[in-house]
């Protein structure tokens, strides 16, 4: 086998493995982005606290101004 058929399998080969790997990362950001469930904890007359759960079973607790979009996304999920 010529080296430079060896040289163009080997950078076919990073590719491929590049590719894999930002379809990975790019399924790992849609989980995590996926909100599965909010809970509300409460807040005043300017803020809220939800607990949010993601796909990738990450929870988190935000804090949210009561005339943001975030506060209206989050209280579609409210059930």
């Amino acid at each position: 086998m010529s080296i430079f058929k060896k040289l163009q399998e080997k950078k076919q080969a990073e590719r491929i493995r590049k590719s894999e790997m930002m379809q990975g990362f790019t399924m790992q950001a849609e989980l995590s982005a996926t909100i599965v469930s909010v809970k509300m904890l409460g807040g005043d007359a300017e803020k809220t606290n939800f607990l949010v759960e993601y796909a990738n079973g990450e929870k988190k607790e935000e804090e949210v101004e009561n005339n943001s979009s975030r506060f209206a996304e989050l209280s579609m999920y409210l059930g």
